[in-house]
């Protein structure tokens, strides 16, 4: 299921760009919700270490025009681009997801380590929080 989601996602948001260059490289996450729980916003926030304190990058969110953003028991991906990341050798991914009744959850979720960056996160959210896969 995750891999035809991320999948339609990566086409849907390659088809939506105009590269010059082609298709760049992507760091991608692909929430899935695993319960009834409605989300307002799920988001992905890129930190940098510098001397000991974590600076924010970049993110990425998915915020809809209605609600529910990820309907039950389906999927939605986001990205960075790898080259904007790949730059970085110490840092982390944290998401952050945001229930309809203005709960926040956010969870370390993965590491930036330049060219070995990890390209492919699965995350699962439910009324519990948020875990990755």
């Amino acid at each position: 299921m995750i891999s035809k989601t991320l999948l339609v996602s990566v086409i849907l948001f390659a088809s939506s760009c105009n590269f010059e260059d082609g298709d760049p490289d992507m760091v991608l996450f692909v929430f899935s919700n695993e319960d009834k729980t409605e989300f307002e916003e799920v988001k992905v926030i890129a930190f940098s270490e510098k001397d000991g304190t974590l600076v924010p990058l970049d993110s990425v969110n998915h915020y809809p025009l209605k609600s529910p953003s990820i309907p039950y028991y389906s999927s939605i991906g986001i990205g960075f681009v790898a080259e904007d990341i790949e730059s970085y050798s110490d840092g982390i991914f944290e998401a952050v997801a945001i229930k309809k009744d203005s709960t926040v959850f956010r969870t370390q979720i993965g590491v930036i380590q330049g060219k070995s960056t990890k390209r492919n996160f699965a995350i699962s959210i439910s009324n519990a929080g948020i875990q990755p896969k």
